[in-house]
């Protein structure tokens, strides 16, 4: 072998090695992304789920009146604890890229629960409403409580999620009503 072929041996594989490293690093850093995205994607579920939880949470507080009848605390705990709960089920809401669709309609559903309140003007009317939609709120958190039980079981399946909720919004768009101060 002479010189020049051993020169031009030294080229060629100098630049087939720079070649393939170029290509590796670019099939590394393109794997890189699409784990850090899906990373993000899992956070912002997570965070979204943490959300639900503490809905969840306000559902679960219930209260009882002198004749035994009951009412979610949503209701019969004034206007304070009212406004925590349509927060809580606005930041719920907000998130729903991120939750599953069940989640969202029990959001929507909720808050139509929660706007019962407004039209109350008394304390007993306001029981009165939270008495009527008792059954109705606890139906909705429980099927939240197996809704979240069910999705964090395929949370980490972004690109099936992903794809799901594609579907699901561009069929539906379901506006929230939210409840405004009363004009006197």
């Amino acid at each position: 072998m002479s010189a020049g072929e051993i020169i031009a041996l030294v080229f060629t594989s100098s630049v087939l090695a720079a070649a393939l490293s170029v290509v590796g690093n670019h099939l590394l850093a393109a794997a890189q992304f699409r784990r850090d995205y899906f990373k993000e994607v899992i956070r912002r579920r997570l965070s979204a789920y943490e959300a639900v939880d503490r809905l969840i949470a306000h559902l679960r507080v219930v209260t009882y009146d002198d004749r035994g009848r009951v009412a979610h605390l949503a209701f019969a705990g004034g206007r304070a604890f009212n406004s925590q709960t349509q927060a809580t089920v606005l930041e719920v809401a907000s998130n729903g890229l991120y939750v599953s669709d069940d989640i969202r309609q029990c959001a929507f559903d909720i808050n139509l629960c929660l706007l019962e309140f407004r039209d109350a003007d008394s304390e007993d009317s306001k029981f009165e409403a939270g008495v009527r939609e008792y059954e109705r709120l606890s139906a909705l958190r429980q099927r939240l409580e197996a809704a979240v039980a069910r999705d964090l079981q395929s949370i980490h399946a972004v690109k099936r999620f992903l794809k799901d909720r594609e579907k699901v919004l561009v069929e539906q768009r379901s506006p929230l009503l939210v409840t405004l101060p009363r004009q006197k």
